[in-house]
């Protein structure tokens, strides 16, 4: 066993506290790594801040830009669903009453009409006003039988506009001219029917007249005789009277006028009735039906481009929740500064410790260590 060294009384030799000043420097050097470390952790949070800060505002512009296309998009979806409220309702409303069958019918029958008293006028009005040109009889005649498209608008505006419209309020006027166009017609078919029998038993009466001047032609021996003419020329005469007879009738007067009249307003009336029912089926089936497939169709179209653009939405929304976590999830920078600020507080007060401390630090550190404390807080840095 090595003997430990004998000094003279009174000239004992006190080494410097050595473990002391290591100590001191351990943490020195202890703090200044943390302050590197610290230096490393603020510039890449800075960094991961900057990064995740920058792709959080183009999220965010990005969502702005798609909220507004999303507005965009949603008011050309309501347009479009307005365009197609409207259109059901005028195709609802232009619903005929009658079918297609009874449209063509009276449809045919007002051109019926017209074609009677173009003929009309073309083989009477026209002779009787002497007109001598075929096309100028054609064209008086065409003019005549247009009346009847002349007062379809009249009839449209009074008769039967008012009806479709308003049943209960102009169910008198409408019944009262149907009651006088049946009336009339009745009355024109009367007269025509009566005039008809006439003019069948002038016929007949002519036909025997005539039957009778071959009899007396074939009785006679000598056709060239007075008496043979004579007799001949009195039934002749007979045929004058009943040709004269039949164009001087009343009846032939009134079934002349009573006709051109009733085509007239048989024609009008037919044309009116026709017309809004062939007009409602052109209108369903050729103009609102396949507009209705168009926009039914384009508001499809345009709400699965904004169900798109609205998935899009989620996505940048999911993603700026994300960015917004890892943000909040990021160590401060205030308090990663004020955390280095306090390593250097520390550090420099280690650094300026007075000497006189330090001598003493011994015994305030073999009391420490006896009582198991650590170094005292002045030796951690000023709090």
């Amino acid at each position: 066993m090595a003997q430990e060294p004998i000094y003279p009384e009174g000239n004992s030799f006190h080494p410097p506290y050595q473990p002391e000043s290591d100590r001191l420097q351990h943490q020195r050097t202890f703090i200044q790594q943390e302050i590197q470390e610290l230096d490393t952790e603020i510039r890449q949070t800075r960094q991961d801040q900057q990064q995740t800060y920058g792709s959080l505002q183009q999220h965010l512009v990005k969502i702005d830009s798609i909220n507004k296309d999303i507005a965009r998009q949603n008011q050309s979806v309501s347009e479009t669903e307005a365009d197609i409220a409207s259109l059901e309702e005028r195709y609802k409303k232009a619903a005929p009453k009658y079918s297609l069958f009874a449209g063509l019918l009276y449809f045919v029958a007002g051109l019926s009409f017209v074609a009677g008293d173009l003929i009309i006028s073309h083989e009477i009005v026209a002779y009787a006003l002497n007109i001598r040109n075929t096309t100028e009889a054609w064209f008086f005649a065409v003019g005549l039988a247009m009346v009847s498209v002349l007062l379809k608008p009249v009839y449209d505006r009074l008769i039967e506009g008012p009806y479709l419209q308003n049943q209960e309020k102009s169910q008198k006027l409408y019944a009262s001219f149907k009651i006088t166009l049946a009336i009339f017609s009745v009355l024109t078919l009367f007269v025509l029917g009566w005039f008809r029998y006439e003019a069948y038993r002038t016929d007949k009466m002519k036909q025997a007249i005539t039957q009778n001047i071959k009899n007396l032609q074939l009785q006679q021996a000598d056709q060239t005789s007075a008496s043979a003419i004579l007799q001949v020329e009195k039934q002749m005469q007979q045929v004058d009277v009943l040709n004269q007879g039949l164009v001087t009738s009343p009846f032939a007067l009134a079934s002349f006028v009573l006709s051109g009249v009733l085509f007239a307003v048989a024609g009008a009336v037919c044309l009116g009735v026709s017309f809004p029912i062939l007009q409602g089926f052109w209108f369903r089936w050729l103009q609102a039906g396949p507009k209705l497939k168009r926009l039914r169709k384009l508001r499809l179209q345009k709400q699965q481009r904004l169900a798109e653009t609205e998935g899009s939405l989620s996505e940048h929304l999911i993603q700026k929740g994300t960015l917004e976590n890892k943000l909040s999830f990021l160590t401060p920078l205030t308090d990663l500064t004020e955390r280095r600020n306090r390593l250097r507080q520390q550090l420099y007060a280690l650094t300026e410790l007075p000497s006189s401390e330090v001598s003493r630090e011994p015994r305030l550190e073999s009391s420490s260590v006896r009582n198991g404390h650590p170094l005292p807080q002045r030796m951690n840095g000023n709090h």
